[in-house]
């Protein structure tokens, strides 16, 4: 059960990873407690359509709950909501989930009994938030599930799984491979793709990558492998592919996962790693965060194999802005889309400063 709740936190995290990119220095937020009290089931019937009296989102109450309060980026990205619908109209409330599904629902169940309007929730794992979520539809209240699916709401946010697998191999073959290796000839890039597939978002990504690569004749895919999410386990799959495939460069590594990719990373940087030419190695991954950033800065230089980066989310600032932007069409009684997928931008050491970093 503690394994199964730690992979749980590797993937929730790892999703995390791959849409808050463009995050900069991390603003003060709000972070006001919400009065204990017992869970309570309304009898209110749920609304499909905000009331038709609702004028728009002045004064509507909109109670935040974050995976976490006490690291950087949660801090960075709870600041951003809470100014962003503050200058909407909204009052914005927010709340650290501390990690845990069950504090989660216990804040659910808080916010049905304190009447607030709106719920945005980042679930730690979607499903174990599914019933206190539809309860808190059935007592009217608008529930916006951002970068996890608590299964039950009105508006899911997150990447598309699958089409990020696919710009993930697109911008690594025709944004560094095709270029580096201008006139490439069929089947002389040697290629190798790294994901998992524990769960039904990173097996999507995954599979949709693995198609992808059959529209590049010039890619010869040596190896396709799903390991779980971390760096140790991308370094230890690295180093016995370089052993494998010692006889042969592997030029270039798609890695699906940004924890898996710093393992890749630190395996192939090694001295002892065999590569003969890091200059005729590079590597694409789906996060950008501090530390991919720093690995693609100095790929510069050939220090980091991290040449470009398929980042979900894009523009924090735009992102959340776009979540506000549907929130006060909800309550002004406009149609919104159930499922609103985030952009998936190309990062290279040139423009990193578009990011943030």
């Amino acid at each position: 059960m503690k394994k199964r709740k730690l992979l749980c936190l590797l993937l929730a995290l790892a999703l995390v990873g791959t849409l808050l990119a463009g995050c900069t220095t991390p603003s003060e937020s709000s972070t006001k407690p919400l009065e204990s009290s017992k869970p309570v089931e309304s009898s209110k019937p749920a609304e499909s359509t905000p009331p038709s009296e609702a004028p728009g989102p002045e004064g509507k109450r909109v109670l935040g709950i974050m995976m976490s309060l006490s690291d950087p980026t949660w801090i960075f990205l709870n600041g951003v909501f809470e100014e962003k619908f503050t200058a909407a109209g909204f009052k914005y409330d927010a709340v650290s989930g501390e990690n845990d599904p069950l504090v989660q629902i216990e804040q659910i169940e808080n916010a049905i009994v304190q009447k607030y309007d709106m719920i945005l929730v980042i679930p730690l794992t979607g499903e174990a938030l599914a019933d206190a979520c539809q309860r808190a539809m059935d007592a009217g209240i608008f529930v916006y599930s951002f970068i996890n699916n608590s299964v039950n709401n009105h508006v899911y946010r997150t990447v598309d799984a699958a089409y990020s697998g696919e710009v993930a191999v697109q911008y690594g073959v025709e944004e560094w491979a095709l270029k580096h290796f201008a006139n490439a000839a069929n089947g002389s890039i040697n290629t190798v793709l790294i994901g998992n597939d524990a769960d039904a978002h990173t097996k999507a990504r995954y599979v949709a990558a693995q198609e992808k690569l059959k529209e590049y004749p010039q890619l010869n895919v040596l190896s396709i492998e799903a390991v779980e999410p971390s760096s140790t386990a991308g370094q230890a799959l690295a180093e016995n592919l370089l052993t494998i495939h010692s006889g042969k460069e592997i030029n270039l590594w798609i890695v699906l996962d940004s924890a898996q990719a710093t393992g890749v990373n630190a395996a192939v940087m090694a001295e002892n790693s065999g590569v003969k030419n890091i200059a005729d190695v590079g590597m694409v991954s789906n996060a950008l965060n501090a530390e991919a950033a720093g690995l693609i800065k100095a790929s510069l230089n050939n220090e980091s194999i991290y040449r470009v980066c398929a980042a979900s989310g894009g523009d924090t600032q735009k992102n959340v802005q776009e979540i506000v932007n549907q929130s006060v069409a909800y309550f002004k009684g406009e149609k919104v889309q159930d499922f609103s997928p985030v952009n998936v931008d190309l990062v290279t050491p040139e423009n990193l400063s578009n990011f943030g970093f």
